[in-house]
């Protein structure tokens, strides 16, 4: 008996000395073999050691200053631009990119003045291989295992969704979504509030994909046969809804909201909308949907208890034959006293407005009345996609893409009012231009500091840092106390929505 209590002692103490030894760690080295190649090729004077190369520049590009390859948390701290390693995906790495010579320019540098060897296959294949298994550490401690506030997005150019880490702003997953040969185009993305799952929406196929959250293995499916826009999670997560038969041009045919049973990915039924239904969000309480339909300048609202249409309203009085607002997007204020929004914000694009409405309920009878409209962008030409209102309901981000600015929307306790339009800003430390390039998706952090918008940059207007032909996706990281671009982060072509999950 004593013998056991002095062995439990021993175990327990070890343990402690281990986890004392590995917690007070801050610079955690790579395995075995992996770091050979780092401090030999990469982390060299004049290279990848910490400020080594601030300010340098090699052929027409600028080194990242920032990019620290001395250690393995050093790499996972990034660069300027965001990360250079995406754990479990060597093929959409920049490491894996420079190193085989398929981005510009090549890594190591093997021409003047640095006159580097490049890396060997051997050595190419051993980084492949040891970043398509998560890129442990020499303790096999996976980069981001425990994350738990992640940004979604969709990435339209490529079939993809990345996951990045909201504490250190870096791509930490890249998960392959769809399953045709064709481009399916990822439009939308929800994730259960638990954590466990993320659902995407194919606007160029119809199909609804169920994820798992964590690994992006594929669950199921739900193929419609409809063109799809945008989708959203019911309050208890038992149901998905999808703007359905969403068309690019008025075709005049009306449109669905599908609903979707989550637990089996089956069809529950259709509710018939306007034209092109578009946007879609969920009141507060969780008791409405709100559904925009595009070609008819019309707003719809949904019980989600019957799952049928209750009533809908014109966005404007003028309103005729042929749409003159175009609404897209909806967001809501906070939930009140009553457990619900007092306004909704409608993004009208085709003529610059964020037109806005009040909810009002008496005897259990909802009533929605126009109260006042804000133009956004530089013109009415600025065409705002999507919007969100910070959690205490002061502020209202537009993205307004052909202006490739976000307007702020300010809300003084009786009215709402332009504050400031936010475009292209020189970072006063790093002398880094950040610029937005058609904005499309806007989402704010749920402690309201921070507004992560993604940038489609499809004509692209910022080329990618690393050289090479069109325009990476960007998200934008707005600090909402000052109004300024503090991060620019580079993610995969046509980046369209964004999703904020704790």
């Amino acid at each position: 008996m004593k013998q056991n209590i002095l062995l439990l002692f021993f175990l327990l103490a070890s343990a402690s000395c281990s986890d004392d030894k590995k917690s007070g760690r801050t610079d955690l080295p790579f395995p075995d073999g992996i770091d050979s190649i780092f401090l030999k090729s990469c982390a060299t004077a004049g290279c990848h050691l910490p400020d080594e190369h601030a300010g340098k520049i090699l052929g027409s590009q600028h080194l990242p200053a920032d990019l620290d390859l001395s250690s393995w948390t050093s790499l996972f701290r990034g660069s300027a631009h965001g990360a250079v390693v995406i754990p479990f995906n060597a093929a959409r790495s920049h490491l894996i990119e420079h190193v085989t010579g398929l981005r510009s320019p090549r890594m190591p540098p093997n021409y003047s003045p640095y006159n580097r060897d490049t890396l060997t296959w051997s050595q190419i294949n051993a980084l492949t291989s040891w970043v398509d298994e998560g890129a442990p550490n020499s303790d096999n401690d996976i980069p981001f295992e425990h994350a738990t506030k992640k940004i979604f997005t969709t990435n339209q150019g490529v079939d993809v969704v990345s996951v990045i880490d909201e504490n250190s702003l870096l791509e930490m997953r890249v998960f392959e979504v769809g399953d045709r040969q064709e481009t399916e185009s990822p439009h939308g993305v929800e994730v259960s509030s638990d954590g466990k799952y993320f659902y995407v929406s194919m606007i160029a196929t119809g199909d609804v994909f169920k994820y798992d959250a964590a690994n992006g293995s594929f669950l199921d499916k739900l193929s419609l046969s409809d063109p799809i826009a945008l989708i959203k999670l019911s309050k208890d997560n038992l149901k998905l809804y999808v703007t359905t038969n969403f068309q690019v041009n008025n075709t005049g045919q009306n449109g669905f909201v599908s609903v979707i049973r989550t637990s089996d990915m089956g069809l529950i039924k259709q509710i018939p909308v306007g034209i092109s239904p578009h946007g879609i969000n969920l009141s507060r309480d969780g008791k409405l949907l709100y559904v925009t339909a595009v070609y008819s300048d019309r707003l719809y609202v949904i019980d989600t208890q019957t799952d049928s249409a209750v009533t809908f309203f014109d966005v404007a009085g003028d309103v005729g034959p042929q749409p003159k607002y175009e609404p897209y997007h909806i967001g809501l204020s906070p939930a009140g006293s009553q457990g619900y929004e007092n306004y909704l914000f409608v993004t009208c694009r085709s003529n610059g407005q964020v037109r806005i409405f009040q909810r009002t309920v008496a005897s259990n009878h909802n009533s929605f009345t126009f109260i006042d409209s804000v133009m956004v962008g530089s013109n009415t030409e600025s065409r705002p996609i999507q919007l969100d209102v910070s959690p205490n309901g002061q502020y209202i981000y537009t993205a307004n893409s052909n202006d490739s600015s976000v307007t702020v929307i300010q809300n003084n306790g009786t009215d709402f009012t332009f504050l400031t339009n936010i475009t292209k800003q020189m970072d006063p430390h790093s002398g880094e231009e950040h610029r937005l390039s058609q904005p499309n998706g806007v989402a704010f952090s749920k402690d309201g500091k921070y507004v992560y918008v993604s940038n489609r940059n499809k004509n692209g207007a910022v080329p990618p840092h690393h050289g090479g032909t069109g325009g990476p996706g960007l998200l934008s990281v707005i600090d909402v106390a000052t109004n300024t671009i503090i991060k620019t982060i580079e993610l995969q072509p046509d980046c369209y929505s964004v999703f904020v999950s704790n």
